[in-house]
């Protein structure tokens, strides 16, 4: 019915990512690439946005908030720039986490048919 199970199994689309990786999973040999890549969105973040991303806090937790969400969400196309990630993939998510974050009513056909887009959006874009 859909390809989802192969979207998890298949490798990434390099060119998309902006990673010079051909699989999720890092190994050995590709760990430097993933760190790398990581510390350039980290810094991006803060730069361009002011926001700090997956930094641990000294307390608990990490700088993963809300806020952080609402930032991200609030300017796809600056953030689809850092991240490497399609822009018209941002919005349909940003959708999805405030639908399934709410306490309204909803139309459950409605948001599965488009969360279902969203998913065949992804796959089409990364596989």
């Amino acid at each position: 019915m859909n390809d989802l199970p192969q979207f998890y199994s298949a490798p990434s689309n390099v060119e998309a990512l902006r990673l010079e990786m051909s699989a999720w999973r890092t190994n050995e040999s590709t760990k430097s690439i993933k760190d790398e890549t990581k510390t350039r969105i980290q810094e991006e973040f803060i730069e361009k946005m002011g926001l700090q991303v997956n930094i641990v806090k000294q307390t608990l937790g990490n700088t993963n908030s809300g806020n952080a969400s609402r930032q991200f969400f609030g300017n796809p196309s600056l953030s689809a720039q850092i991240t490497g990630v399609d822009e018209t993939l941002i919005q349909p998510l940003a959708v999805i986490l405030e639908v399934i974050s709410c306490n309204a009513n909803i139309d459950s056909p409605k948001f599965g048919v488009y969360a279902a887009d969203t998913a065949k959006l992804a796959v089409s874009l990364y596989l």
